[in-house]
């Protein structure tokens, strides 16, 4: 629940805008492109809203990961991830 309220507090008035409308947009019957008449392309706007969603949650936590680490320089918050199964295994 703290990573959450991070997120929100984190995040500007545009992406919580976006976030909000997305979401509403997703779980409200209306529809740009209703699935009825379309079919599997009703689908599109939707899938679209969803990725919005997706992709600035992303934004956010890459910028609140920067923030973090920025303030701890010393004592990395976030670990970066090894690029493959070969440097993991050299890594331990």
């Amino acid at each position: 629940m703290k990573k959450l309220r991070d997120i929100w507090h984190e995040a500007t008035l545009f992406e919580k805008l976006t976030l909000l409308f997305s979401l509403f947009y997703v779980l409200t019957p209306i529809d740009f492109i209703p699935e009825a008449i379309f079919g599997i392309f009703g689908f599109l706007d939707d899938a679209t809203a969803i990725g919005v969603f997706v992709w600035t949650i992303r934004k956010i936590l890459r910028r609140l990961e920067e923030r973090l680490n920025h303030e701890s320089p010393d004592k990395k918050i976030i670990k970066h991830r090894p690029t493959s199964f070969h440097n993991a295994l050299t890594n331990t």
